[in-house]
């Protein structure tokens, strides 16, 4: 008998080491591996990498240029005559010329582009740190969606279980004579429902399994190391004030450089307007146009360039004025950030303090839940309930889970609410436009008779499926309308294919104003939803126009 024992806590042991030894994938682990893999984050290490060497190549600007030039011809007619003697035709020429330039004075062009530099490199670092900062926010909200996904299914397998028990019981007592068949089907449902609701718990792990792995590169049906469970505790979060944050959002510090940087593209714009000196050490070598075999000489020659704009038609006053214009949007929009940083801070803060109160909430009930369905249970099976309270605790149980889950959730990952981004980068000089989507609706350019539907399949910011942005870049064209809605707009349009009903709609407005595209679009979503729009409805309406 004390071998037995023994045996058995041996083997009580090894479950407990093999359980120990299992590797365990935390949070922090989980971050590591995904910004390791993360195919954006390279893309933008090595732009960040084409913005330095841009910046060294704009301090060459200040360094002496050595330029050779050379050129020959020969007259193939008189190719016999190559080696005449020395005072004859001979049928070639040459010359040859090597400069050495140094520029004294740019007008300050050349500092300008220095900074202007230096500004492109600083946003590519800054741009790279809020990159991370959403492979960061991505992989947490991947990892703890994994992880109340497997807590949904042990939810969902317990409860089929404690279905199954109820239907056993039932089942012997049907047999027995002892209640009629109407229970018995209603037991029998609720099962298949548990069954279905398994069903679909274990297909919401598998696919969380999924995304887990694609995004830290791993293959889809990896086996998944265990993961934390949703329910443990998180460290508490201090809000911090509204200075410290802006120190620490890339997005504000952005809006510093860019300002900085059109100051120095204000210095580079005037520049040309101001005077420009350089000199030149040259020597070279020519034949002349016939070349009679004498010796070629070089003669050295030492300069200096001078230019100075005198009358430019007041340009230089209105440029000044343009870049100022450029500069004052830069100050505009760190205001503006300023503002969305302070309104996503006051409303973190009171998230923060709704989710403690809902797991708070969530427990207790889960609580309440549980010992509701351990009474009404107890009371049928003596005979005191019927079998639509059994029902119904069942259901207050599972539902119980669910908010229980979902408030873990949104515990974890810290009340956040991701945001969509739609921007469109147009150059006025050359037309080229870029267009950054971060999980936003629907574009719509409209040429003529043609429409483009520029889609996006990336995730919000920070909750990205596939790795960043998108961007689609373009050349557009005068007449061209751009049509930039919020989802609350594609929402509200109750036909099955929105496209093709934006494209009627946009069609007949295409030779509008954009203020009129806006107007109609509005008031036709409106007519159509019965003026209950579905949520915001945001519309921005540019037009292409040559400027003459």
């Amino acid at each position: 008998m004390m071998k037995t024992n023994i045996l058995i806590l041996s083997l009580l042991c090894s479950g407990l080491n093999a359980g120990a030894q299992q590797a365990y994938l935390s949070r922090e682990e989980y971050r590591d591996k995904v910004e390791a893999y993360s195919q954006i984050l390279k893309q933008q290490h090595l732009k960040t990498f084409a913005s330095t060497e841009a910046r060294k190549i704009a301090s060459t600007g200040f360094l002496p240029q050595i330029d050779i030039t050379a050129e020959g011809t020969a007259n193939l007619n008189h190719l016999d005559q190559w080696n005449s003697p020395k005072g004859d035709y001979h049928p070639y020429t040459y010359q040859a010329l090597a400069t050495l330039t140094q520029p004294l004075y740019t007008g300050g062009s050349l500092i300008a582009q220095k900074k202007v530099a230096q500004a492109d490199e600083a946003l590519a670092q800054l741009t790279t740190e809020l990159t991370l900062d959403q492979i960061h926010y991505q992989s947490d909200a991947i990892y703890w969606n994994a992880s109340a996904a497997r807590a949904g299914l042990k939810a969902a397998a317990t409860f089929q279980d404690i279905v199954q028990q109820q239907y056993d019981i039932i089942q012997d007592r049907f047999d027995d004579g002892a209640i009629s068949r109407t229970d018995l089907l209603m037991i029998s449902t609720r099962r298949k429902e548990a069954e279905l609701q398994y069903i679909k718990a274990r297909q919401n792990h598998t696919l969380a399994l999924q995304k887990l792995n694609i995004l830290m590169g791993s293959e889809p049906d990896a086996p998944i190391d265990s993961i934390a469970e949703i329910d443990i505790p998180t460290a508490s979060i201090i809000p911090l004030g509204l200075d410290d944050v802006l120190l620490r959002r890339a997005e504000y510090a952005s809006t510093s450089v860019n300002i900085a940087r059109s100051e120095a593209q204000r210095h580079a714009a005037l520049s040309r307007y101001n005077p420009q000196v350089s000199m030149f050490l040259a020597t070279g070598w020519d034949t002349g146009i016939t070349y009679m075999g004498q010796d070629v000489p070089h003669t050295p020659v030492v300069g200096v360039n001078v230019s100075i704009p005198i009358f430019r038609w007041g340009a230089r006053f209105k440029t000044n004025r343009q870049q100022k214009a450029y500069i004052g949007i830069q100050k505009l929009q760190q205001s503006y950030v300023t503002d969305n940083i302070l309104e996503e801070l006051s409303a973190a803060t009171t998230k923060l303090t709704e989710t403690e109160q809902q797991v708070k909430t969530a427990r207790e009930n889960m609580i309440l839940a549980e010992e509701n369905l351990g009474l009404v249970t107890f009371s049928y099976n003596e005979g005191k309930a019927s079998m639509a309270d059994v029902l119904s605790a069942q259901l207050s149980w599972t539902q119980a889970h669910t908010n229980l889950i979902d408030a873990y959730l949104a515990e974890k990952n810290k009340g956040e609410h991701f945001t969509t981004l739609d921007m469109l980068l147009l150059d006025l000089y050359t037309g080229v436009g870029h267009l950054v989507k971060y999980g936003a609706a629907t574009t719509y350019v409209c040429r003529g008779n043609w429409m483009e539907c520029i889609k996006s399949t990336s995730l919000p910011v920070g909750v990205m499926e596939d790795a960043g942005c998108e961007c689609s870049s373009k050349k557009y064209y005068a007449g061209d309308l751009i049509v930039m809605v919020s989802d609350g707009v594609l929402d509200s349009i109750l036909f099955e294919n929105k496209d093709d009903y934006m494209h009627t709609l946009l069609e007949a407005l295409k030779d509008e104003e954009p203020e009129t595209v806006v107007e109609a679009v509005i008031q036709d979503i409106r007519s159509v939803c019965g003026k209950r729009l579905k949520d915001d409805a945001t519309i921005i309406v540019c037009k292409v126009m040559k400027n003459l």
